[in-house]
C-alpha cells in the first residue's frame, strides 16, 4: 500500500475532486443549519430542507459515481492512499461510497411523509443525515481499525440525534436506553484498547483483543439478548428503525473487518472465541426472529442474524470483497422492506405493525401484498437471488476451511429455517381474512417513492445474478 499519494500520477486538483462528494454534503449541512438557526418558524421549511438535502445527496452520488466510471473505463484499476495510508481509494471503495450516498438520497424520498411533523427541527435532522452519509463513506475507505471504530461511534451518536430531534410526539423521548448501551460500549472499547498497550503476554493480549471486538459488536447492536431491539420507541419510528436496524449493524460488520485486518490468529484464542460468540449471537437473533410478532423486530433480527453470519465468514475466509458486496445488497434489500412498512404506517396509521394488523390486507391492496411477499421471501432466502448465491459461496468457504466449518454451516441452515418459518407465518397473515370488507385497489395516501424502491431492489438483486 502506498504511504502517500503519488503527485506524478494524480495531480493535486484531481485529488481534491475525490472529496467532491463530501464537499456537496458539507454544503448541504451548512444550508440546513442556516434553516435551523434562522428559518425554523417558516411553515414549509421542512419541504425546503428535504429538497436541499436530497439535491446535496444526489450531487454527491453523481459525483462519486462519475469518478468511479472515469477510473473504471479510462484509467482502469486505481489504488492510491492519503494520510499515510489511512484513507485508501480503489474502484470498489468508490462504488460502495456511491451506494451509500444513493441510500441516503432515497431515504429522504421515502421517509419525508413520516417525518413531516418534525418541522421545527428539520434542518438539524437533515444535517445529521448528511453527516452520517459523509462518515459512512469515509468508513468504507478507512484502513485504520481505531479510526474505523471512531467513525462507527460518531455514526451511532448522530443516528440517535436524528431520532431524538424528530419529536413526533411531545411526550416521546427517544431511547434513553440507547444512550446507556452506546456509551457503555464506547467506554469498554476504548478502555480495553488502551489496556492492550500495557499487555506483553501473547495469550493475555488475544483475550484483551477479544474483549475489544466484543465491545465493537456491542456498539453496533450485534450482541446476543441485550441489544438495540429492546430500546423504546424504535418500533414506532420507521426512519429511526431503518438507520438503527438496517444500516448501523452492517456498518458494524465493515468496522469489524477493518479492525481485525491487523490481528494475528496464531494461537487460535481470538479466532475460536469470536467464532463461538458470533454463533451464539446468531442463535439468539434467529430465535428472536422466529418468535417476533412485530415486523420491525422481525426485520431487525434478520439483519442481526445476517451480520453474525458475515462476521463468521470474515473470520473463516479472506475474501472480504464478496462480503462487502453482499452487505451492500442486503442494505438495500432491508431498506426495501422498511419502505413497505412505511407505506403501511402512512396509510393504515398504525403505531406498531404486528402480524395481526396484516389481516384483510390482501383485500385492501393486492398489489402491495404481492410485492411485500416477494421482498420478504427474498430477504429470507426463499426466492433465489444474488444475495442468496453469495451466501452459498460464503457457506462453501466456511465448510472448506476446516472440519469444524461443517458445524457452523449446519447451524446457520437451522437458523435460516427458523426465520423462514416465521416468514411463512407473516405471509399467511397477509392473505388471511376475518370478515368481508369493501375491496380497495390502492391505499389513499400517495407513496410512490416507497413502491419504487422495492422494484429497484428486486431488479438489482435479480440482474446481479447474471453479472
Amino acid at each position: 500500500m502506498e504511504k502517500l499519494l503519488e503527485i506524478l500520477t494524480v495531480n493535486q486538483i484531481e485529488t481534491l475532486s475525490y472529496f467532491s462528494s463530501e464537499l456537496f454534503c458539507s454544503i448541504g449541512i451548512i444550508i440546513n443549519l442556516f434553516f435551523f438557526l434562522f428559518l425554523r418558524k417558516v411553515s414549509n421549511i421542512k419541504q425546503i430542507s428535504d429538497l436541499s438535502t436530497f439535491i446535496a445527496l444526489s450531487l454527491a452520488t453523481i459525483s462519486s459515481f462519475g469518478i468511479y466510471l472515469k477510473n473504471k473505463f479510462i484509467f482502469g484499476e486505481i489504488n492510491f492512499s492519503l494520510f499515510r495510508g489511512d484513507l485508501n481509494y480503489t474502484n470498489e471503495s468508490l462504488l460502495f461510497k456511491t451506494l451509500i450516498y444513493l441510500f441516503f438520497a432515497i431515504f429522504i424520498l421515502c421517509t419525508y411523509k413520516l417525518t413531516k411533523k418534525a418541522r421545527f427541527n428539520a434542518g438539524l435532522i437533515n444535517s445529521c443525515l448528511l453527516f452520517i452519509a459523509i462518515m459512512s463513506g469515509l468508513l468504507i475507505q478507512i484502513e485504520n481499525g481505531i479510526l474505523a471504530f471512531l467513525i462507527l461511534d460518531i455514526c451511532s451518536f448522530f443516528i440517535y440525534k436524528f431520532a431524538s430531534n424528530m419529536r413526533l410526539r411531545k411526550y416521546e423521548i427517544y431511547s434513553p436506553d440507547f444512550v446507556l448501551m452506546s456509551a457503555s460500549a464506547s467506554i469498554l472499547f476504548y478502555s480495553f484498547y488502551l489496556l492492550s498497550y500495557w499487555i506483553k503476554d501473547d495469550l493475555q493480549l488475544e483475550i484483551i483483543q477479544v474483549c475489544v471486538v466484543c465491545a465493537l459488536l456491542f456498539k453496533a447492536g450485534l450482541f446476543p439478548i441485550y441489544n438495540y431491539s429492546l430500546n423504546r420507541y424504535t418500533k414506532n419510528n420507521i426512519p429511526y428503525s431503518i438507520l438503527l436496524f438496517g444500516f448501523l449493524p452492517y456498518l458494524g460488520v465493515i468496522t469489524f473487518i477493518k479492525f481485525i485486518q491487523n490481528i494475528d490468529f496464531s494461537n487460535k484464542v481470538f479466532f475460536i472465541t469470536l467464532s463461538i460468540f458470533a454463533l451464539i449471537s446468531a442463535l439468539s437473533f434467529a430465535i428472536n426472529a422466529f418468535r417476533a410478532k412485530n415486523l420491525v423486530k422481525f426485520f431487525a433480527n434478520i439483519t442481526y442474524t445476517n451480520c453474525a453470519f458475515y462476521i463468521i465468514s470474515a473470520l473463516f475466509m479472506q475474501d472480504n470483497s464478496l462480503i462487502f458486496n453482499t452487505i451492500f445488497m442486503s442494505i438495500f434489500l432491508t431498506f426495501g422492506l422498511y419502505s413497505m412498512l412505511a407505506i403501511l404506517k402512512i396509510n393504515l396509521k398504525l403505531e406498531k405493525i404486528n402480524i395481526t394488523s396484516l389481516k384483510n390486507l390482501f383485500i385492501k391492496n393486492r398489489g402491495f401484498c404481492v410485492l411485500f411477499s416477494i421482498l420478504v421471501l427474498v430477504g429470507s432466502n426463499v426466492i433465489p437471488n444474488s444475495i442468496f448465491i453469495n451466501n452459498l459461496e460464503l457457506l462453501d468457504g466456511i465448510y472448506k476451511f476446516d472440519k469444524i466449518g461443517s458445524y457452523f454451516v449446519i447451524s446457520f441452515l437451522f437458523f435460516e429455517l427458523l426465520i423462514i418459518l416465521n416468514t411463512f407465518k407473516i405471509i399467511k397473515g397477509i392473505y388471511s381474512t376475518q370478515k368481508l370488507i369493501k375491496p380497495q385497489d390502492k391505499f389513499k395516501k400517495r407513496t410512490t417513492p416507497n413502491y419504487v424502491v422495492p422494484f429497484i431492489v428486486i431488479f438489482l438483486i435479480t440482474i446481479l445474478i447474471f453479472l
